[in-house]
């Protein structure tokens, strides 16, 4: 949890780059005689790549924390090119995560000699993380457990080395099966063949302008990795060049800390619809973690881990101020539309009251009824000119984007919580190389999406290991347990609640509108009637009541109109839909879940499911409220 008196800024992540690795074993595609010149070349890489990782972050240090910068390297440690990487990895001063297809013992069968299991369980001895994914007796590759661990491997590296000879994958999970869906990822790939090892090649599709939709590794065009490295590891690594992404970020870093005093005119306007009563904290906010370190630390007994530790200690910090932050700015921004939208009316209302004084019971010389239309006017101009204000200081202070983008961003890192339980990472689009353009609509023509919240999330996400672990039926069992419990229960419950309340606001903003605007109607059919009686018996009526039939029939469609702009601008109805559609889909994952036998791979699927609908509706929420920016109530 932030503490008191800090801002965002303190959570600036930690500069990191992940390198994975995948190729052949030492045999027929990695002969003994070529594995030292494979060796010296990986070893000018990692050279390379260190130089052009601190040059980077030391030109970008503002978007980062105060840690020196690490490296990590992310190898299964088989014979031949996981082990020369990950050996010289932890040479150039890496960390090592080990993510091994099966259980340590198990997965030592697949060496012969003596010399090469000292060498597995050295280079295990000296890994800060080592997940070792389940397999029960039977062939590793029938297993696929071999597959399952490279795209692990890939999903916590930012750059590959890949020592393969072009060849076809020898099984499942194979160099080349990593490759390809490496190369599918945007990933940047430094190739080394065997057949030529003092060289490096760059398969990258993220310098290119349009990638294909399908890219075959083969078709892929290749450049001279060294030439290349230093730009590639920039484009990793430093956040987004383009002036308005920086200062976004920058903006996000300087937001004052902890939670700010409210302006809560949207909880007043549920409160008046008898949606919701008014609340404490609506007045005097809280800054609160739904749920704390020591909570998800619970989930997990045992001996402390590098994850879990990465959560509670990285992670659950960094989103405790970004959600307060989305709250904040989705309060300013709602309330400012309620109030725009009610001031225009009152704004109305105020015009009309100037109509009392020409009432024959109000007895007042002239100079008495102009000093009241004075007062009127100054009111009106008051109401209007407020409006402006908060309109001009919401679009300038960026309050609809600012509240967009938190969101987006507390989201993407509460999601990563239960992903890397599993070692997997969100879907966010891999970097790729920034087109030269001017201005962000050039940007969106050159289709870089990139945005500091993508670079945000990645930057956190690679502080976060796979889990120190062997994936068993208890562990297994935990993971259930920690994503229903802090996840699915809180995400269903909240949108069940949701939608049952913002249905609640749509009806009756309806409902409010229908009478403001049936209301006038009744009133002049009634003054026609008056009017009549006034023809055929002398009624005075009609007479009597002109100024308040014209102030009725004017000022209410207005206050009608500020109802239902507010009931559009908002979009209630829509927003209730889609909260009960998230809400039974996910329940759908969690009864799944909890129906389910004690199954890893079909447990890491169905997480990722439940992210991915999340995330999609997430993302459908952004697209319907990114196109309602603050406005002038005209």
């Amino acid at each position: 949890m932030a503490r008191r008196g800090e801002s965002v800024s303190a959570y600036r992540p930690r500069a990191c780059l992940r390198v994975g690795v995948t190729g052949h074993r030492t045999g027929p595609k990695l002969p003994d005689e070529v594995a030292p010149a494979v060796r010296a070349t990986v070893e000018r890489l990692f050279a390379q790549m260190n130089q052009a990782f601190a040059d980077t972050v030391n030109s970008a240090q503002w978007a980062f924390g105060d840690e020196p910068p690490e490296l990590v390297v992310v190898s299964a440690l088989a014979e031949g090119a996981d082990r020369i990487v990950a050996e010289a990895g932890l040479g150039n001063g890496a960390a090592l995560e080990v993510v091994l297809p099966a259980a340590r013992g198990f997965y030592e069968h697949d060496f012969e000699s003596a010399g090469s299991k000292a060498a597995y369980r050295a280079l295990l001895a000296n890994a800060r993380s080592v997940f070792e994914l389940d397999s029960p007796d039977g062939t590793l590759a029938e297993k696929r457990g071999y597959e399952a661990a490279g795209l692990i491997m890939l999903a916590h590296s930012d750059i590959l080395i890949a020592v393969w000879d072009g060849g076809e994958a020898a099984g499942i999970g194979g160099t080349a099966n990593i490759v390809q869906q490496a190369v599918s990822e945007g990933m940047p790939i430094l190739l080394i063949n065997p057949a030529t090892p003092d060289e490096a090649r760059l398969l990258w599709t993220g310098n290119m302008d349009l990638p294909p939709a399908k890219v075959r590794t083969e078709d892929l065009p290749t450049s001279d990795a060294f030439a290349a490295l230093s730009y590639v590891v920039e484009v990793l690594v430093a956040p987004p060049a383009d002036s308005t992404t920086r200062t976004a970020l920058l903006t996000f870093y300087d937001e004052p800390p902890g939670p700010r005093r409210g302006w809560p005119l949207y909880s007043v306007l549920l409160a008046l619809l008898a949606v919701r009563p008014l609340q404490r904290s609506d007045f005097r906010p809280k800054y609160e973690h739904p749920h704390p370190p020591d909570e998800w630390r619970a989930l997990f007994p045992g001996p402390s881990e590098p994850l879990t530790e990465a959560v509670c200690e990285t992670l659950l910090p960094a989103i405790t101020p970004t959600d307060g932050l989305a709250i904040r700015y989705a309060e300013r921004y709602r309330s400012a539309f309620v109030f725009n939208f009610a001031a225009a009316a009152v704004a109305v209302a105020f015009a009309l009251c100037g109509l009392s004084t020409e009432l024959p019971f109000i007895h007042l010389d002239e100079n008495g009824r102009l000093l009241i239309k004075v007062l009127l006017v100054t009111g009106e101009i008051a109401l209007l000119s407020a409006i402006v204000a908060i309109w001009s200081r919401g679009a300038s202070r960026g309050w609809h984007r600012r509240w967009l983008d938190y969101r987006r961003c507390a989201e993407w890192l509460r999601h990563l919580r239960v992903l890397s339980l599993v070692g997997a990472r969100s879907s966010i689009p891999r970097p790729r190389r920034t087109p030269g353009a001017r201005t962000e609509a050039e940007r969106g023509e050159r289709l870089d999406q990139d945005d500091w919240v993508g670079w945000y999330v990645r930057a956190v996400g690679r502080l976060l290991p796979p889990p120190n672990r062997a994936v068993d039926a208890g562990y297994a069992e935990a993971v259930r347990k920690a994503v229903i419990t802090v996840e699915l229960r809180g995400q269903i419950n909240y949108h069940h609640d949701n939608s049952r309340l913002m249905a609640l606001a749509s009806r009756r903003l309806h409902r409010g509108g229908l009478v403001l605007f049936g209301t006038p109607a009744a009133v002049g059919i009634s003054f026609i009637l008056a009017y009549f009686a006034y023809l055929i018996w002398g009624s005075s009526l009609a007479y009597d009541t002109r100024f308040y039939v014209t102030a009725l029939t004017a000022a209410l469609p207005a206050f009608g109109a500020a109802l239902n702009a507010i009931r559009v601008q908002g979009d209630f109805e829509t927003v209730a839909i889609r909260s009960e559609e998230m809400a039974s889909r996910l329940a759908t994952i969690r009864a799944a879940m909890m129906a389910d036998t004690i199954d890893f791979a079909r447990l890491a699927d169905r997480i990722q499911r439940a992210v991915a609908v999340m995330s999609a509706e997430q993302s459908e929420w952004r697209t319907l409220f990114g196109t309602r920016p603050l406005s002038l109530p005209a």
